[in-house]
């Protein structure tokens, strides 16, 4: 069966490298109710326009604590220090609990100094004091309720902190797998077509540059000069041999053509060698190009393979720095390090506390003192039946209110040193809070995320080529925050490397094929010259061979024989040594025909030099195109920033609404404890000197009245014994108890005048007259 067309390139095509789907966990635990969270985004809202004045240096002191955690006190209180807002809050409420300490002693001796100066008694001072008294428990019971609510939820966020660390890390290790294998896909579909389009292009460079050396006839000169070499050696020697002959006429006869065949020679050698040791360099240039393009090519493909492996050790960066991240916000948010916090601000709960029992056991005093001033206001006498129960229940009356002052008073003392606690309860909370808002909205909340830019240890360098890559996981979230792709946050437009290929051909035109192939200055001139000179070495042997021709005429005269006969045999011997020299000048003017016929025309080194620079440029292109397909993908395939920010979002909305909000909350908390016992303390030191001033006034008219009752009783008796002087009798006025009555009202009558202001107090409570008038008419039923 015949596989349809369609189905043949499908199969053929490149297989797309498609992300899987990635789903981000939910946080472990979900917000509280809308009233907390209200509160909580009120208390939070003032911190945060705070934690925006804090200065950069702040920020980056406060960032190298995540480095070292032993540097925490001194960094805080470094960042206290720099900011005139956070060190006016701290000290201001620092002051504040030393003014407390000092108040109680000023209030302390002023009890002492004007402990008898009397107050105005008035009926509104209960009213106010009761007013007073349920304000604060009001305050004090909304202060208890939110430190207690915010104590426990960063108890409860502490404990369940590291899972949802756990939950944040494995997400983003999730993430990154996914994108390790759309960069691996990636990598394997793009590499085997870069490999056969470079090497195609390497082999046509390759076959250019070997026609180009041919051209040079390298091999055929290095032969020439090869036999250029025994001729010149022989003619040397020659010249040497000439120098043995006694006649003058052999060495006349011999030396001059020799010195002359061994100039030609050396000419048309040198002219053989500097052609041969240029074509040698150009050749040897030219095969450095090609293996410089040799290793360019294996340079472009482990810059494949490199900048495969930067990316994805910038996104193991990215991992291993997020993971870093955590285990420094897990280290510097320990268990270890927030129980003790924790139990701390477990151990202060008890002053709110104490300040509530304080409250409701002044409110317990205030009723029951209602309850004797309404009797006191209301009774009118009638209260104290007899005179041995007014004295009996005015004794336990006095006795209780004079206890519930002092313990009233106690109570303000106690009040004002757990106001001067809790002052030292809010700087510190104060302090906690502004660190916690601070990591919140540092690494979470602030759209430049200051807080990650001073966390050390952050960053990371890497080597693609010579060029250097920094990463910062920063760079990375801020981008993310403001819309980029994770492959422009993770700095992949410099991964792209197109500075450091462009650098690598750079070099490579440096040593270009085209340029080398212009050093070969052969000038036709120069050829012209070397086939001149071999020219002019054929004809000197012509020359010279055909001196043998007046030999014999001569060598007539010689008179030794011998020497005659050797010096014919020399001659012979010269003929054969020269004899490869028309072959050698055949040779030399043919290979020069054809170095001058091609390499050595400008022309053709130049159409030559612009096939391979076309070939070079091909390749080129071809790499760029090759890593731009690759960015593309990968820029296409690799995911929004959605994800990641979806993740980290997670964990700060952990962070922010279980650890920094409740921060927030508990100093809130804090600040209106310290309200309620301000309040407190004065409503009980107003209740206790009202209870001291009306039970001294009520004594002092019980004393009053019991004098006075004395005096009457002193009279009576007097007048039973005597009538009184100027009486009628049968008057009315006549009888003891109207005489009794005139007589007291008379002698009285001054000391009332004085003590009118004091009776005026008392007017309330007894009318002296009508008690005298009622005992006068027991004692007259008695004596009847």
């Amino acid at each position: 069966m015949e596989i349809p067309a369609v189905i043949q390139e499908w199969i053929r095509a490149e297989p797309v490298c498609v992300m899987r789907p990635f789903h981000v966990k939910n946080p472990i635990k979900k917000n509280l109710g809308s009233l907390m969270a209200f509160y909580y985004r009120g208390a939070s809202s003032l911190m945060e326009t705070m934690v925006n004045t804090v200065p950069d240096t702040t920020i980056y002191r406060i960032g190298k604590i995540f480095g070292s955690t032993g540097r925490t006190k001194s960094a805080i209180a470094s960042s206290l220090g720099e900011n005139p807002i956070l060190i006016v809050i701290f000290t201001v409420w620092l002051l504040l609990a030393g003014f407390f300490l000092v108040l109680i002693g000023l209030h302390f001796v002023c009890r002492l100094l004007y402990s008898r100066k009397s107050m105005q008694l008035s009926d509104q001072r209960m009213l106010w004091a009761t007013l007073s008294f349920g304000l604060c428990f009001v305050t004090s019971l909304i202060g208890l309720t939110f430190y207690s609510t915010s104590l426990s939820r960063i108890r409860e966020g502490i404990e369940d902190f590291p899972l949802q660390l756990n939950r944040t890390t494995s997400d983003f290790s999730g993430f990154i797998l996914y994108l390790n294998e759309t960069i691996n896909c990636q990598h394997e579909n793009e590499y085997e077509d870069l490999l056969k389009e470079i090497n195609k292009v390497l082999n046509e460079i390759h076959g250019k540059v070997q026609e180009i050396k041919s051209m040079m006839k390298v091999y055929e000169l290095q032969k020439i000069f090869d036999e250029f070499v025994p001729v010149l050696n022989q003619t040397l020697d020659a010249r040497r041999y000439v120098k043995v002959f006694s006649e003058e006429d052999y060495i006349e006869f011999f030396e001059a053509p020799l010195a002359e065949l061994e100039k030609r020679l050396i000419t048309c050698r040198n002219y053989i060698y500097d052609l041969f040791w240029r074509g040698l360099i150009i050749g040897g240039k030219l095969d450095q190009g090609l293996r410089e393009l040799d290793q360019d090519k294996q340079k472009a493909f482990e810059a494949i393979i490199e900048y495969k492996n930067a990316f994805s050790d910038a996104v193991a960066f990215f991992n291993e720095s997020t993971i870093r991240v955590h285990e420094e916000i897990a280290r510097v948010v320990s268990r270890k390090n927030c129980t003790r916090i924790s139990d701390i601000l477990g151990y202060t709960i008890y002053f709110p506390i104490i300040l509530m029992i304080l409250t409701t056991a002044g409110l317990a005093v205030i009723i029951g003192s209602w309850k004797f001033y309404l009797a006191d206001i209301f009774g009118s006498g009638n209260f104290y039946k007899t005179n041995e129960r007014f004295e009996s229940l005015k004794s336990n009356h006095d006795i209780l209110v004079r206890m519930a002052a002092s313990a009233l008073a106690g109570a303000g003392y106690v009040a004002m040193i757990i106001g001067a606690l809790l002052c030292v309860i809010v700087a510190f909370c104060f302090v906690m809070a502004f660190v916690a808002m601070l990591v919140c909205m540092g690494f979470f909340l602030d759209d430049d995320l200051r807080l990650f830019n001073a966390v050390p240890n952050l960053q990371y360098r890497a080597k693609f080529g010579t060029q250097e890559i920094k990463y910062s996981l920063y760079y990375t979230f801020y981008k993310c925050k403001n819309g980029y792709q994770f492959f422009d946050a993770t700095n992949g437009y410099r991964l792209m490397a197109a500075t450091e290929l462009e650098k690598k051909f750079q070099q490579s035109r440096r040593k270009d094929l085209a340029l080398q192939l212009q050093k070969y200055h052969m000038t036709p001139g120069f050829i012209e010259q070397a086939l001149l000179r071999f020219s002019d070495l054929a004809n000197w042997r012509k020359e010279f061979e055909a001196r043998r021709e007046p030999w014999p005429v001569r060598f007539m005269r010689f008179r030794r024989d011998w020497e005659s006969l050797s010096a014919r045999d020399f001659f012979w011997t010269i003929l054969q040594d020269i004899e490869p020299i028309p072959q050698l000048v055949s040779k030399s003017k043919n290979t020069l025909e054809q170095i001058a016929n091609t390499i050595a025309k400008k022309e053709f080194r130049d159409d030559q030099g612009k096939s391979l620079q076309k070939s070079v440029s091909t390749m080129y292109s071809s790499l760029m195109e090759a890593f731009s397909n690759i960015f593309k993908a990968v820029g296409e395939l690799s995911p929004q920033c959605e994800h990641i920010m979806r993740i980290w979002f997670v964990l700060g909305g952990y962070v922010c609404d279980w650890i920094s909000a409740p921060a927030q909350g508990l100093w809130v908390a804090s600040m209106i404890c310290v309200l309620a016992s301000s309040a407190t303390y004065h409503a009980f030191f107003n209740l206790a000197r009202f209870l001291y001033e009306h039970t001294e006034s009520a004594q002092e008219a019980y004393q009053r009245e019991k004098l006075y009752l004395a005096k009457l009783d002193f009279v009576h008796r007097k007048m039973l014994k005597q009538d009184v002087p100027g009486s009628a009798p049968g008057s009315a006025s006549a009888s003891p108890e109207a005489a009794t009555v005139s007589a007291v009202t008379q002698s009285e009558q001054p000391s009332a005048q004085k003590s009118g202001h004091d009776a005026g107090k008392t007017e309330k409570k007894s009318d002296f007259l009508r008690d005298l008038k009622e005992m006068l008419m027991r004692l007259k039923k008695n004596k009847n």
